[in-house]
């Protein structure tokens, strides 16, 4: 009688194309939600970061991308490996999202600190001591800021803070009673103001490429040596 081999048993993992057809479009579309609530929440950091002295705020908006990137990468791993063109569509509706976001916060930031000392001096002089007095103040210059962006560039809001940073960046705005001053955005202003604002987003991109574009390979991307495992330097290296 002769000797019977058992069969191998048979494996129930799917197979990592299955897996990919069947998660892909979920785990991207979670990845972008993701990617994207993290960037909103990191614009209200990076509203203020930017305004750092020789535009050195741009360069932690690739930082910001490396920490977003990161976080999306985790969650679309498993649909790997994905074709460039959705990696890239990926990359660039974060990107959108955190640009929408950062402007946001930016705009909030510099209406609500339109009132901030030493602006207005006058004004707090004469203010009373008392913090409510204080308050007056900052409030009545964030809403004149606010009114003047809605009367001198419509709509107001992000699109009028948009068109006046881009156009010129300056507001003289008198508050009640008198007191006049200047709301400007230093050296942001105009043109350069938008060439730091495009900057700032082609490094938040560049981040979450160097986090997402692997996720083209079907397999991991490692550059770390196994113990014992020697270098291959040439071109056929994995």
């Amino acid at each position: 009688m002769g000797l019977v081999t058992p069969a191998a048993p048979t494996s129930r993992i799917p197979p990592q194309s299955a897996l990919s057809s069947a998660t892909s479009g979920a785990r991207l579309a979670a990845a972008v939600v993701v990617g994207a609530a993290l960037a909103a929440a990191l614009g209200w950091l990076m509203a203020r970061v930017i305004w750092l002295p020789l535009f050195a705020g741009v360069f932690f908006y690739l930082i910001e991308g490396l920490l977003v990137g990161a976080a999306s990468f985790r969650i679309a791993r498993p649909a790997r490996p994905l074709g460039r063109a959705a990696v890239a569509a990926c990359i660039a509706l974060i990107t959108l999202a955190g640009a929408a976001a950062g402007l946001t916060w930016e705009h909030r930031y510099v209406v609500h600190t339109a009132g901030d000392p030493p602006r207005f001096a006058d004004a707090w002089a004469t203010a009373p001591p008392r913090r409510a007095g204080r308050s007056t103040v900052q409030a009545a210059a964030s809403e004149t800021m606010r009114q003047f962006l809605y009367d001198s560039f419509p709509p107001g809001g992000i699109i009028g803070y948009v068109r006046w940073a881009v156009r010129d960046g300056s507001a003289a705005i008198e508050l009640p009673g008198g007191f006049r001053d200047t709301v400007h955005l230093g050296t942001h202003r105009g043109p350069v103001w938008l060439g730091r604002t495009l900057a700032a987003a082609a490094m938040f991109a560049a981040g979450l490429w160097a986090q997402l574009e692997s996720l083209r390979s079907a397999l991991p991307v490692n550059n770390i040596l196994a113990p014992g495992q020697e270098a291959d330097d040439s071109d056929n290296a994995p």
